[in-house]
């Protein structure tokens, strides 16, 4: 068990049953079959669920994580499984957002998916946020933060910066919570210059939750150019 792979795993297991008439609902049984134990919305979800509230009802019942990284952190799956067709890698995180998350929170997924989908058209890093930003539902919060951290990136030439402004803006959001992290995932896209060493190095001094933030950079960059030797080769690719 891996609380950042299990998710992506269980929908791909119910993905190839079902393929795209894929259902929240069946993503959340399968989750009772297959996950004895999570952190923060996914275990509170996953309780939910035992006792019978099935999605969306068991991302948002008595979920006060239901904001958090959770669906941001497994989205890009769903970009993976829609390349190049950003609004089903939108529908495909919706679907598999609301099994744990609400709102906002589902929303951190859908950016997520779709930086993944559109990675395998657009390899332009910068335009390539600013495009998937136009997914995110208008009058959102999470809409409003991104709204935010894009502009704040336009007008700063360093990333340390950028970094400094974000500390404060967040800083009554807990390390795990989806804004924060989206922030720190622009900072590696947009100042990267499509170098994943240089992008982590700039995720390792955001801080918060450095090893979903990596996976998500990761794979976007990965998506664009594939992985360096230098990465791949320690781990057997």
């Amino acid at each position: 068990m891996n609380d950042d792979v299990v998710y992506e795993l269980i929908l791909l297991d119910v993905f190839s049953e079902m393929g795209r008439k894929i259902s929240s609902k069946e993503i959340g049984l399968e989750w009772v079959k297959q996950l004895s134990f999570g952190w923060s919305a996914e275990w509170i979800a996953l309780q939910n669920l035992r006792n019978g509230f099935l999605p969306p009802k068991s991302g948002s019942l008595r979920n006060p994580f239901s904001d958090w990284i959770g669906v941001q952190m497994r989205g890009m799956v769903c970009g993976m499984l829609a390349p190049g067709w950003p609004m089903e890698a939108a529908r495909l995180a919706h679907v598999d957002g609301v099994v744990s998350h609400s709102a906002n929170g589902v929303y951190g997924g859908i950016f997520a998916a779709v930086l993944a989908s559109l990675a395998f058209v657009e390899d332009d890093h910068r335009q390539l946020v600013l495009s998937a930003a136009e997914y995110i539902p208008k009058g959102s919060e999470y809409k409003k933060c991104l709204d935010y951290v894009l502009k704040t990136v336009h007008q700063t030439d360093k990333p340390k910066d950028a970094l400094k402004l974000f500390d404060e803006y967040f800083k009554k959001y807990n390390w795990i919570h989806a804004y924060p992290n989206m922030a720190a995932d622009v900072v590696a896209l947009w100042y990267g210059e499509g170098d994943m060493t240089r992008s982590f190095s700039l995720l390792a001094k955001a801080g918060a939750d450095v090893d979903c933030n990596a996976g998500l950079v990761g794979n976007v960059l990965g998506i664009i150019s594939g992985v360096p030797e230098k990465w791949a080769e320690p781990i057997g690719d």
